[in-house]
């Protein structure tokens, strides 16, 4: 189990975004967390967005598929469990060095294009 992190991040979005009903595609910052969404995360008036990890797998030669490290990205923290979410080439970042601690050097991609349920 990771321990409970939560930190502002700043939306940079290109000029094409495919987000643009998304919460990304209209705020400039948002408020990440990773473990349970408290009442002051939903205090802090910033759309909450959850961290989610996942194995990032490869293909060896000869040695099939690879665990290689880990995806780290945001997803909205909705009520349904069972929406579907894309990325919508919008990406998140601090300078805070906490968050390239807890989620590593690069920007973090928002997954809040929403494709289901």
């Amino acid at each position: 189990m990771t321990e409970r992190r939560a930190f502002p991040l700043s939306v940079y979005r290109p000029a094409d975004s495919g987000s643009r009903h998304a919460p990304s595609a209209t705020h400039n910052r948002i408020w990440a967390v990773e473990g349970s969404v408290t009442p002051a995360d939903e205090a802090a008036g910033l759309p909450i967005y959850r961290v989610q990890r996942k194995p990032l797998v490869a293909l060896g030669r000869g040695q099939g598929a690879v665990q290689t490290g880990e995806v780290v990205y945001l997803i909205p923290y909705v009520g349904d469990p069972t929406a579907w979410f894309a990325f919508g080439g919008n990406f998140a970042w601090s300078t805070d060095s906490r968050v390239r601690q807890a989620w590593g050097d690069r920007p973090l991609p928002i997954h809040d294009h929403h494709e289901g349920p």
